[in-house]
């Protein structure tokens, strides 16, 4: 049984990129998981944390997203209030920021940090 029913996190290496997935609310009780997930990912290939179905981030919640990584980090928000929250926090100065998972991998790729990792393709 999971620890909070309201949340979820999990990632899958997608077309050389590391995608952490979170859906609930993202809050003091959550963030340490998300913090965990993020920590797992291998700091040579690019890390997206997609927040699509997040239904409320507080600042721990945030400070987990931001916070200082040896992996480059891109957030996937679409508009809305998690959107909102980065716009205020102007977290795009922190990492770069889309509105969907695509967008990320194409904005990796012309980044020039787009990476194939062994057993996947970057299509």
């Amino acid at each position: 049984m999971p620890l909070d029913p309201c949340f979820s996190v999990w990632s899958e290496d997608r077309e050389g990129c590391q995608v952490v997935f979170v859906s609930g609310e993202l809050d003091d009780a959550t963030a340490w998981m998300l913090d965990d997930a993020i920590g797992a990912c291998d700091p040579v290939w690019p890390v997206i944390v997609d927040l699509s179905d997040v239904k409320f981030m507080s600042s721990a919640g945030l400070h987990a997203v931001l916070r200082e990584r040896a992996a480059a980090v891109s957030l996937v928000a679409p508009p809305g209030n998690v959107a909102r929250l980065f716009d205020i926090v102007r977290a795009n100065r922190r990492c770069p920021l889309y509105e969907d998972l695509d967008d990320a991998f194409q904005g990796i790729a012309l980044a020039g940090s787009f990476n194939v990792k062994p057993g996947t393709s970057a299509v």
